[in-house]
């Protein structure tokens, strides 16, 4: 407490999120924020607000009284936010999402329209060259980004996806399973799928079991 006083830095950081206790990404997301604090002799504080704009209201006061040297806030999906007031632009950073005031807070988000060129890559390398999506759903940032990144791949090696070949729907087992019944069951499909997530790509692989195709 002498040292901070002294030097006006306590080495804590306030990382507050809106699901840090329910999302397996976020038990990623703490444990790679508390790593890197930690290699620079800096303790990651965390607070949780669970979307309550309360909640979210006491934790900032709560981080700003033990004068916490910076601030993460974060959240568990990507989205525009409006930055809650309390949070310096000049000591918070912005982790998996963006400000709806543009150029006011920094941010690390994921590249995902990078993400699909790389997937598209990986299946042409493999000899696939009819391939589909079954994305996230419509007007999300990140599966709309992923959708862009995919067309991308395919755009530059000189190929396009089939009519109905590209099904946006939501992030879940089941929804990916319905898409692919009927992706798979048709007289011409694919033979390689780029899946939204994991949860998605094990919804496609047991649909894929159900109509016999290895």
């Amino acid at each position: 407490m002498a040292r901070s006083l002294r030097g006006r830095r306590t080495g804590v950081i306030g990382m507050l999120s809106d699901s840090i206790a329910t999302s397996p990404f976020a038990g990623r997301m703490v444990l790679g924020a508390m790593e890197a604090a930690r290699a620079r002799g800096h303790q990651i504080l965390l607070m949780e607000s669970r979307s309550d704009p309360g909640a979210e209201a006491e934790a900032i006061a709560e981080l700003r009284a033990r004068r916490v040297d910076g601030f993460v806030y974060a959240a568990m999906e990507l989205t525009m936010t409006d930055v809650p007031a309390g949070l310096d632009p000049g000591r918070t950073v912005l982790a998996n999402c963006l400000p709806l005031a543009e150029n006011t807070y920094a941010a690390v988000m994921t590249d995902e329209r990078g993400g699909g060129p790389s997937a598209v890559d990986v299946l042409l390398a493999a000899g696939h060259e009819d391939v589909a999506l079954v994305g996230g759903p419509e007007g999300n940032i990140a599966a709309d980004n992923r959708t862009r990144g995919f067309t991308d791949g395919l755009r530059a090696a000189g190929l396009s996806a089939r009519q109905g070949w590209v099904r946006r729907i939501g992030w879940q087992i089941d929804e990916g399973y319905a898409a692919a019944l009927n992706l798979l069951d048709a007289t011409e499909r694919p033979t390689a799928v780029v899946c939204a997530n994991g949860r998605v790509a094990t919804g496609v692989l047991l649909a894929a079991a159900r109509l016999g195709i290895a």
